[in-house]
């Protein structure tokens, strides 16, 4: 979970709503059926794809690319992560 206070670069300063609060969920691993079944809804993704972690820096804003990270570090360690403005609060995961 990341919390994005107001005032971060990455909130669009016209949103109705000030902050952000933003999940990383954990669906497992797909099998090749599974990739091929996912369908995204109209008008609310253009589409998906898969990256290896490495490439996540140059493919996102760099918010985004920290809170990824973090999440993977949390699943790599066997716990969660909680950021805010990019930060970990309280202990970060352990690297493993």
């Amino acid at each position: 979970m990341h919390w994005l206070p107001p005032d971060h670069p990455d909130i669009d300063p016209g949103m109705r709503m000030p902050g952000e609060v933003r999940y990383i969920l954990d669906g497992g691993t797909l099998t090749d059926g599974e990739i091929g079944a996912v369908c995204t809804p109209a008008g609310e993704l253009a589409g998906f794809e898969f990256v290896d972690s490495t490439q996540v820096e140059q493919r996102m804003k760099p918010v985004d690319a920290q809170i990824l990270l973090a999440a993977l570090r949390a699943r790599l360690s066997g716990t969660t992560a909680h950021l805010e403005g990019g930060q970990h609060v309280g202990e970060a995961p352990p690297p493993r």
